[in-house]
């Protein structure tokens, strides 16, 4: 792998729940894992048969000899470095980490008076538009 897969649009709308994702935003690094990911893949990465007996808690990817291992560690390298060294998380999809987790992805609402990324660039054009005219 010489180059990063194609991003995905920062919300959970557009997460599938028979993938995996890196979600990084240059502080923490997310690996959500879907509920309905291939078993294959949960098996060759973390060396378990389903999303949930994932081991969450070590925050580590073990390193395994297979194709799937060394693409999931192979995009993790190929990330942007940030100053310092980023804190990695193993989220699966409706673990108890999953809703702090979606407070990251910009394109959501992470409360009831919170405006999502484009909610706020919307709101933004509007006050400009309404100054200038």
């Amino acid at each position: 792998m010489k180059e990063l897969p194609k991003p995905v649009r920062a919300g959970s709308d557009f997460l599938d729940n028979s993938k995996a994702y890196i979600i990084d935003n240059g502080v923490i690094l997310f690996v959500w894992v879907g509920s309905a990911c291939s078993q294959q893949w949960i098996q060759d990465v973390f060396g378990v048969g389903a999303a949930n007996q994932i081991d969450t808690e070590t925050g580590t990817i073990p390193e395994k000899d297979n194709s799937h291992s060394r693409a999931l560690r192979r995009t993790i390298q190929l990330l942007p470095r940030g100053i310092r060294h980023r804190k990695t998380y193993i989220v699966v999809e409706k673990s108890g980490l999953e809703p702090w987790m979606k407070k990251y992805l910009v394109e959501d609402k992470s409360g009831a008076a919170n405006m999502s990324y484009v909610d706020y660039l919307v709101d933004i054009h509007r006050k400009i538009r309404d100054l200038i005219s």
